[in-house]
């Protein structure tokens, strides 16, 4: 969501949902469109994830639900998807320090 926000304003994208702000980067060819979908399907997985485990806090009677996800609780399948989307999230995170402070390392 930060790498979005921060590349929006940059670029004076006023939109405050994400992937709003995602469309328009793709839109005025900021991001290309392999990046986009990377970006994109590592958030809404990630968005999906975290609503699941809501929902099911909710359903076993907990009375708030909150955004943390255990990954211990996740198969093993889900917690492989987790690391690989965090890896791309790091290099994201990299090319954004490099492209507004000229060094290399996560933002």
């Amino acid at each position: 969501m930060d790498y979005a926000r921060i590349y929006a304003l940059n670029n004076k994208i006023w939109a405050t949902n994400t992937m709003e702000r995602l469309n328009a980067l793709l839109e005025r060819n900021i991001l290309n469109y392999q990046n986009y979908q990377e970006i994109t399907q590592a958030y809404t997985y990630l968005m999906q994830i975290r609503l699941r485990v809501q929902a099911e806090a909710l359903s076993h009677g907990n009375k708030t639900a909150d955004n943390y996800v255990s990954p211990k609780n996740l198969t093993y399948i889900e917690q492989k998807l987790l690391k690989e989307i965090f890896l791309q999230i790091k290099n994201f995170q990299s090319g954004l320090s490099y492209n507004f402070t000229g060094q290399l390392g996560g933002a």
